[in-house]
Formats: structure tokens, sequence, C-alpha cells
């Protein structure tokens, strides 16, 4: 018992007791906050300890006097029965909420300050990177519930449809270096297809090559919504269940006959199962979140999500449905899904808006940590990024 007992005290915690210090204290830029976090992340014992020294920051200067006091206790104290060991879990129970859990290592070399930052132009690879891979969406029935329980943000707090035209960039299909001319001609494409807006020849050269976002994957426009383009992937389309109409009135089938003696057995709906092209049921969904209808058009992107997993449109705009929602940890998993995608369209659109879930967690720690490094990167979303770390 003794020896499981003082082995909560032998593991290494991910962090040092002078960086908790420093953390608490205020003096580290978001970077060096968002270190710290990360390396709290997936640790429960300390992410505990670090919550309790928020609530009482005065409590880390009693924690030498603690040690001392149970350290003596337990050498008095050589042969254990079941109260000791009550006693102990207590005691144990004490020091990992006071932040107890640091104390064996508060020797330790300060090293709470900032890593290396890469260079703007290095992509960093997702296993490199701070984010980490969230588990595959999976839509089941508490999930369902749960969308529709939910409430709405207020308007003015919303990522709506005309911010996300007024923010998101200018996204080719390209697997080249850009030039001015090949870079003109990627855009007037894209403009000719369905415009966002009307973009002049004489506009379009001033677009900084740096700011246009290339995706390594075709790519359109639904209401004004940047997509993937899905189409040769997903020839089977998307399969939904809907009510039996009669071919002729368009009426449900099961109303149509409901006086008929010998239809009078069903009463039921008449449902069949149908198969509706990709980008004709997400239209239908995006026309939806134009609407700032944030449920059912989430239902839409479960209904995708549920077929093609990790479909990369479905997650980024049902990500931003559930942070309108008022649902940012679950808006964080669809983000964090898009991060690491294989499809790196919404990557970009990825980072900035994980950045502002974990702002509206009051997570400001790490948010404006991931601010800080999409400010580093030099992307598109860079001028976004610097805005909110100065509000």
């Amino acid at each position: 018992m003794d020896s499981k007992f003082n082995n909560i005290f032998n593991e290494q915690p991910p962090v040092t007791r002078q960086e908790m210090e420093a953390y608490l204290s205020g003096r580290l830029s978001p970077s060096e906050m968002h270190n710290i976090e990360l390396k709290l992340e997936g640790h429960a014992i300390s992410a505990e300890a670090l919550e309790g020294f928020q609530n009482h920051p005065e409590a880390i200067n009693g924690l030498d006097e603690i040690n001392t006091n149970i350290q003596a206790k337990l050498q008095r104290h050589k042969a254990w029965t079941v109260n000791h060991t009550l006693i102990a879990a207590g005691i144990a129970g004490i020091l990992v909420l006071s932040g107890g859990y640091f104390l064996n290592n508060s020797v330790q070399p300060e090293t709470f300050l900032a890593e290396e930052t890469p260079d703007k132009s290095t992509t960093i690879p997702p296993s490199q990177a701070h984010f980490v891979i969230s588990e595959p969406i999976v839509i089941t029935k508490e999930i369902e519930i749960e969308l529709e329980e939910a409430h709405e943000l207020p308007a003015e707090q919303q990522i709506t449809a005309e911010f996300i035209e007024l923010h998101q960039p200018v996204t080719i299909e390209s697997d080249g270096v850009l030039n001015d001319d090949r870079m003109d001609s990627l855009v007037e494409s894209i403009i000719e297809l369905e415009p966002l807006k009307p973009i002049m020849n004489s506009q379009t050269r001033e677009i900084q090559v740096e700011k246009i976002v290339q995706s390594n994957i075709k790519v359109t426009y639904l209401h004004h919504f940047l997509v993937v383009d899905y189409r040769d992937l997903y020839t089977a389309g998307i399969v939904k269940e809907v009510i039996q109409h009669d071919v002729n009135s368009g009426t449900p089938v099961w109303l149509e006959h409901k006086n008929d003696e010998v239809n009078a057995v069903n009463q039921d709906p008449i449902v069949q199962t149908v198969k509706i092209p990709y980008l004709e049921f997400l239209k239908d969904a995006q026309l939806k979140y134009k609407k700032n209808q944030y449920k059912t058009s989430l239902k839409d992107y479960h209904r995708i999500l549920k077929q093609y997993p990790q479909d990369v449109n479905a997650l980024f705009y049902g990500g931003l449905c559930y942070y309108n929602l008022n649902k940012p940890n679950r808006a964080i998993q669809y983000f964090d899904n898009v991060i690491n995608n294989s499809v790196n369209t919404f990557q970009q659109e990825g980072e900035f808006y994980k950045a502002l879930s974990l702002l509206a967690l009051n997570k400001f720690g790490q948010g404006n940590g991931l601010l800080q490094q999409i400010i580093e990167k030099g992307g598109y979303y860079t001028e976004q990024a610097k805005e909110q770390l100065n509000n």
C-alpha cells in the first residue's frame, strides 16, 4: 500500500512547479501560456491542479509546509491499517487538488520559454503541430438528442453566411507554383462559375499570391459558400429516406388513399429510400445555413457524415453550426478533424475558427496561443488573428 501511495507522487508531471508559478503570474506571452497548456492536455491530474491554482492562487505558497507535515506523518506510521489508507488517500486528494502534485519536481530548471518558432514558409505536419487529432465523428442517438436541445447564440455572436463570405479566402485547386497570370486565370474561372462578388481583371492582380489558398482537390461554390466538389468520388450520392408521393398529385401516397377500404389498414406513411446527387443535397444544406437554420443544416451535415465520415464540407460547416448553437466543445472536435483531414481546403479556416471556439470556452491561453501561431505562419487569416488578439 505504501508503494501505491508513493507512486502518486513519483509519477513525472508534464510541467514543473516553476512553470506553474510562471503561468499563474501572468508574465508569460500567449504562446508561452499555450505551450504549457499543451503539456497539460491529456493529463487530468495536472489540469485539475492548474484549475485549483487559478481559483486559489494563494494556495501555492503553502505547499512546502503541507509537504513537510505529510512526510513527518508518514515517517511516524510505518504500519498501515485501513484507517491509515483512508487518511493517505485523503491527503493525496488534498495535494492533487491544491497542486501538491508538483512538489517532487520543484527543483527542476525553468523550461517554460516558448519553443523556437518555425519558418513561416514551413508547413507543420499534424503530428508535430499543436492540434490533437480527434476521433472520427460518430453520429449517435445521444448526439441527435443533444442537437434538438441546443440553443442558438445571440444573433450578433453568430458566424453568419455574410461573415463567412466576407472573411473567406479565394481558394483554387492547384498543385503547382502560382504566378500572376496563372493566378488570374484560376480566380476568373471560379468567378465565372458562381461569383462571390464582382471582381474585375484589374482587381484580381491586386490579390497577393501568398494570400491565395491552394486546395489539393477540386472546389466550387454553392450559395456563395466555398465547398469541395466530391461529385467524382461520391458517385452513390446521399442516401435518404423520404415519404412516398403520388406521381400525379404530389400528395403523400398514404394520405391520397387513406379513405380507401383496401388501404384502410395502412395508415402509416409509406417511406422510400432515394439517392440524391451529392452537390444537390449539399446545396440544400448550404441554403439552410444561409437562412441561419443551423439545426436543420447540421442535421443534413450529420447525414453526410454518417455516409462519409471524413467529408470536409460537413465537418467544417457542421463545426460552424455547433459554434452558432453554443456548443464550442463540439465545434472544436469538428475543426480538429478539418485541420487533420487529408483534404486541405479548409485547414486555415479550421485553425482560425478553432481559436474562436477556444476563446468562447474562456480558454484564453490556448485560444490566443493558436492565434499567435496563425500569425507566425503568415497565412490568409493573419490579419483577422491580429484583430482578435488586440480585442
